[in-house]
């Protein structure tokens, strides 16, 4: 299990002047900032525990790594040194080619390091160095790739847990991703998932490309529910319909690349981490608002949405769906 990543700006501005993670945070709580610690020489910021490294990246002219790169690098490593993968070391933003030779802070030139791989990483022992920046390189790589598969597995195992259900699905967009991500669904990875696509399929609510029959083909059976019951997951075969797109999307989240918000809840972070296009999870108390009045039937426009610290998450379904 990985910590949540959280930020702060004052945390972060340190971290993007050469100091580590912890010792950013301890100087935040004891009351200092960037224009009083600038005040200081070098054996007095080794005074409040920096390494000299620290202490001379911090006063040095070197401009600072941009606040947003930050946070996008510390949110995508979850704060972990990429090559020993520690939860418990504290971690430094380190220059794969170093500064002094790059004068580059692009986001290919920076991995999170931790104190102990970053000296290795710094070592002037050529013939002994198996931290070339080559091999940094690889290593971020395979970590950024890993955090994407520990991210999916998470998602997948909120909906594997017991006594988890979804209320709602939008079936137009499930359909849309079935689609560009080549997703067969006549065949699924277990027994038991498969025996439910082939109940809907007798049944005639499927058809033999796994894709749902429109409302007016369904069977007669469904056409004759009492009116009451004419939201999608009320008609007979309710639950195996909502397993069957349950099972669809666990499918869909096996291929795609999730932002968590919860990480990363703020404005700045946000920002920083979020960009148009990604797909998202989040995790908190949704709260509806009805934009007509239409009865039982397609058509109940709803809006849903989160807000809290000055971010909103909105978005607009039809209740039929429910």
């Amino acid at each position: 299990m990985f910590s949540v990543t959280t930020f702060n700006p004052g945390v972060d501005a340190l971290v993007g002047r050469g100091i580590s993670l912890d010792k950013a945070k301890q100087l935040i709580r004891l009351g200092h900032n960037i224009k009083n610690l600038k005040k200081l020489n070098i054996s007095g910021l080794i005074k409040l525990d920096l390494t000299k490294g620290e202490a001379s990246a911090f006063l040095s002219k070197r401009p600072p790594i941009p606040e947003g790169d930050v946070i996008k690098l510390l949110c995508e490593s979850r704060s972990t040194c990429c090559v020993c993968r520690s939860e418990t070391e504290s971690i430094i933003i380190h220059h794969i080619k170093y500064w002094e030779e790059s004068h580059s802070h692009s986001e290919e030139n920076l991995v999170v390091l931790c104190l102990n791989c970053h000296d290795k990483a710094h070592s002037k022992k050529e013939l002994t160095q198996n931290l070339t920046p080559s091999k940094v390189k690889e290593l971020k790589r395979r970590w950024l790739n890993k955090v994407i598969e520990l991210d999916r597995k998470r998602i997948q195992g909120y909906i594997s847990e017991e006594g988890v259900c979804w209320d709602y699905f939008n079936i137009k967009r499930i359909y849309e991703l079935v689609n560009s991500l080549d997703i067969d669904l006549t065949n699924f990875d277990k027994e038991s998932k498969n025996e439910i696509l082939k109940v809907l399929q007798d049944q005639g609510y499927v058809n033999n490309e796994g894709l749902l029959i429109s409302q007016d083909k369904f069977p007669k059976k469904v056409k004759d529910c009492p009116p009451l019951l004419l939201f999608m997951y009320n008609y007979p075969a309710n639950m195996y319909i909502c397993s069957y797109f349950g099972n669809i999307f666990y499918k869909i989240i096996s291929k795609l690349q999730f932002k968590d918000l919860n990480k990363s809840w703020g404005k700045k972070n946000l920002v920083s981490t979020i960009q148009i296009g990604d797909f998202i999870t989040c995790q908190g108390a949704f709260y509806f608002r009805e934009l007509n009045k239409r009865g039982m039937s397609e058509g109940q426009k709803r809006i849903a949405y989160r807000k809290a610290n000055g971010i909103k998450i909105e978005f607009e379904f039809d209740a039929w769906y429910l």
